[in-house]
């Protein structure tokens, strides 16, 4: 069999003089093509930056690691990058996607909501929903996205293009009536809207918000309804920074992390985001009722 990736005594440290840290120390093995090979330890053991050495983002203290017969440890940084481009790719550990979807699924969603708002930039209703059904839609139910459900996704962001800069039609209309700055009028309908760009991803990831799905039941549908309700709600005020009075940085801070825990499907991330939320209206009311006896 073909070895495509073989390491020679491979040492790591951190530090110098009489501070030093042996993250990996005397590494050999090989892996030949068509195996799978995991690496396990403990915590803190040398697994990440094992394979970080390995992968070229880190460099190793001693040792050689060669890939399909290149010694990576030899090559020069310029060289290293063109040999990273063509030859490796890599999952990181916190890889900062949709857990509930497949690594296509994420970047087919969000380059899909890019197409949907800068094709419906400037077009009407009808014309921008025909638009996106017959250019966007397909490559979701592709994918395996339910054909309700991705014929919402790409026509909310084909609407909301239109409070989107640079071309938000809706509220450069609104910014000429209101005479008022057309770019910062976009740019705060945007802001005030920042809700609607979640609602299509709960169309795509919780179908049974539209009624699809073999888990329909009437406990699903409410639940799905009232945690995303809420958490759009929570995201809102959060960004605002308004929800019964004005929020402080710190207030809102919480009340973005704690929609976005509602809008995640998940029973812990719900009761989490649930608490935040009556805790914050609970305090915002008292504060209120506080104030209006000191009038």
């Amino acid at each position: 069999m073909k070895e495509v990736l073989k390491l020679e005594h491979i040492q790591k440290y951190y530090g110098n003089g009489g501070n030093i840290t042996k993250a990996i120390q005397d590494i050999s093995f090989s892996v030949e093509e068509g195996e799978f090979v995991g690496i396990m330890g403990a915590s803190g053991s040398g697994k990440t930056t094992l394979l970080n050495c390995i992968s070229t983002i880190d460099t190793v203290s001693a040792g050689h690691i060669y890939l399909d017969g290149t010694d990576v440890t030899e090559i020069n940084e310029k060289q290293i990058a063109r040999f990273r481009r063509e030859n490796l790719g890599f999952v990181f550990q916190d890889f900062n996607l949709l857990d509930t979807l497949t690594i296509s699924e994420n970047i087919a969603l969000a380059l899909t909501m890019l197409c949907c708002i800068v094709l419906g930039m400037g077009v009407p209703t009808t014309a921008n929903y025909c638009i996106m059904a017959s250019t966007c839609a397909p490559i979701l139910i592709t994918i395996g996205v339910p054909k309700i459900a991705a014929h919402f996704f790409v026509f909310y962001f084909g609407i909301v293009a239109d409070i989107t800069p640079p071309v938000a039609l809706a509220a450069y209309a609104g910014s000429a009536i209101a005479k008022a700055d057309p770019m910062k009028t976009g740019l705060n309908a945007t802001r005030l809207a920042i809700a609607a760009f979640i609602i299509p991803y709960i169309f795509a990831y919780s179908p049974i918000m539209l009624f699809i799905g073999d888990d329909v039941t009437a406990f699903n549908v409410v639940k799905i309804i009232i945690t995303s309700f809420g958490g759009m709600f929570l995201l809102a005020a959060g960004l605002i920074g308004f929800m019964l009075r004005k929020m402080n940085p710190v207030l809102r801070l919480i009340s973005i992390a704690a929609g976005l825990m509602m809008i995640h499907p998940g029973t812990i991330t719900d009761i989490v985001g649930i608490a935040i939320l009556v805790v914050l209206l609970v305090v915002q009311t008292l504060e209120n009722k506080r104030d209006k006896v000191h009038a």
